[in-house]
């Protein structure tokens, strides 16, 4: 608000009359961006955070998000506003990733509002979905024994990951086979 005073002519008739600021609002976010990663079903990305705010005049009302898809795959981001005035913050959560194949994925998220002289503001997500990957150490073991006698000692296995993704408990299955002169 800025003081103002009324004149007829050249005199004063009032003044210290609140009057409300000229100008527009103008959306600015920060970041500018958003990378996140994920292995697919195996652990989503936190939830991201921007910060709204009002880099021009006046007040800048709640803005709203909307988001466009690029590569075919949509509604894996879902977005709402918190904040009562600037500054707002925009809450990015990674949502519906089961299903979607390893690859990058965008959108482009539309932070509008009205009154605001630059709207919308383009706002990029990019999504990487990576691939888990089982690497055994070493990767098959040879037991030998005697008929009758005792076992053979025990052997490990080491199982990590090697891929870009996270890596669930995997599941064990043995299968023996026969060697010669049995």
């Amino acid at each position: 608000m800025k003081s103002a005073c009324i004149f007829l002519g050249m005199l004063p008739v009032a003044c210290g009359l609140s009057m409300p600021a000229f100008g527009s609002p103008a959306i600015a976010v920060s970041p500018a961006s958003i990378t996140a990663s994920s292995g697919n079903c195996a652990g989503y990305p936190a939830n991201q955070t921007v910060s709204i705010t009002n880099s021009g005049s006046g007040t800048l009302a709640t803005p709203t998000p909307s988001a466009t898809y690029g590569n075919g795959a949509t509604s894996w981001l879902n977005m709402w506003v918190t904040g009562s005035s600037a500054p707002y913050t925009l809450n990015l959560q990674f949502q519906g990733l089961c299903g979607l194949s390893a690859g990058t994925y965008t959108a482009t998220v539309s932070v509008a509002n009205s009154g605001a002289s630059n709207t919308p503001v383009s706002l990029p997500v990019t999504l990487t979905i990576g691939t888990p990957t089982i690497s055994l150490s070493p990767i098959s073991l040879s037991f030998s024994g005697t008929a009758g006698g005792s076992n053979p000692a025990a052997q490990n296995i080491t199982v990590s990951n090697s891929g870009s993704s996270s890596l669930a408990s995997p599941a064990t299955t043995i299968n023996y086979s026969q060697g010669s002169g049995c």
